[in-house]
């Protein structure tokens, strides 16, 4: 795809994985004995607001920069749409359709589509939709901010750490259909985007081999915390059992976490961009949307028949059929609107 970054696609597709290990862990299936990713499912989600935030706002601003700014916005929206919408109302009436007819994933109405359609509700994985999607109405407000004052680094900056701390401070990490308890994480993504596009001035004047050598180091370090902060595997370090929920509520730990894993995966070429730009990371980042709205599905026709088959077979099987059926989602639904929100300029 046109301005792609590999590396990010593929951290797109590791967040996926984050979020399918946990659930399929938790509804009792496991690869082995000891693989067990229950409760980190929130991890990857961190992970897709930051860069959601992240890429949405680098690209309005520098649209922004040679378009109309009415005309942007109008066309910016109208691709958001696009790109959410479609598959958003088709799982929904999925999830319905199984309810309705005596297959309850989650238990939801009519009017509980209609709240999720019009972002006041969101059951079961629709939750990170609906916050999602009220930031973006943000972003045209905050790229606007940010190019107005794209000199006054340290001002953006004084202001942006000002507010992260105060966010911290002040308001309860708690998980609800609403942007308030998230609006920070998603604003280190934008801020992100701000400080990478000075930092992309200032790299020329750098050493490379010695700010990637050790940006490199710090890349794995915090991947290697991210998996150590999956509740199992942090039990078995401390010697104790830790609830699935145990790190649900460090918003601003996995905030940061997530930048800094966007910003290295960016800025370096060693053996961690390697790892999030391979094929097998980058084809899962590009279903990723599918997988996420779609693996329940899976899980419960599973679940349901859990008896027949041994533990790690029914594991892989959810696995292959996720991803199978995210891929058709994905050429049938998502690739055909890619290209339609491409051909889009200015409305």
């Amino acid at each position: 795809m046109p301005g792609e970054v590999k590396a990010l696609t593929g951290l797109r597709g590791l967040a996926v994985l984050f979020v399918l290990f946990s659930h399929v862990n938790k509804a009792g299936f496991m690869l082995f004995d000891g693989f067990d990713f229950s409760g980190s499912g929130r991890y990857g989600v961190f992970i897709f607001f930051v860069l959601s935030a992240y890429l949405l706002t680098r690209q309005f601003i520098e649209q922004a920069r040679e378009l109309d700014f009415l005309p942007h916005v109008t066309s910016y929206f109208f691709k958001r749409l696009l790109r959410i919408y479609p598959l958003f109302i088709m799982t929904l009436m999925v999830y319905y359709l199984f309810h309705r007819y005596g297959h309850t994933i989650w238990v939801f109405n009519v009017q509980d589509i209609v709240k999720n359609l019009l972002l006041l509700d969101g059951v079961g994985v629709f939750w990170a939709i609906t916050v999602e999607f009220q930031y973006y109405f943000l972003i045209p407000l905050v790229s606007l901010l940010m190019l107005k004052y794209h000199d006054k680094k340290i001002m953006i900056s004084f202001f942006s750490l000002a507010f992260l701390v105060l966010y911290a401070i002040n308001v309860e990490a708690e998980f609800k259909s609403n942007l308030m308890p998230f609006l920070a994480i998603f604003y280190m993504g934008s801020f992100l985007a701000y400080l990478q596009g000075h930092f992309e001035k200032l790299k020329p004047l750098l050493n490379s081999d010695n700010y990637e050598k050790y940006l490199g180091g710090l890349g794995l370090i915090i991947l290697f915390f991210f998996i150590i902060l999956v509740p199992k595997f942090y039990g078995f370090l401390v010697g104790r059992d830790i609830s699935i929920g145990y790190f649900h509520h460090q918003f601003m730990l996995f905030g940061v976490l997530s930048s800094l894993l966007i910003f290295i995966a960016i800025n370096t070429s060693g053996l961690l961009n390697k790892f999030l730009s391979s094929r097998l990371l980058c084809f899962i980042g590009k279903i990723s949307f599918s997988m996420y709205l779609g693996h329940y599905i899976v899980i419960a026709a599973f679940s349901k028949y859990s008896h027949l088959l041994a533990s790690n077979v029914s594991f892989l099987l959810i696995m292959l059929v996720t991803i199978l059926l995210s891929y058709i989602s994905f050429k049938v639904v998502e690739e055909p609107l890619y290209g339609l929100r491409h051909r889009i300029k200015v409305i």
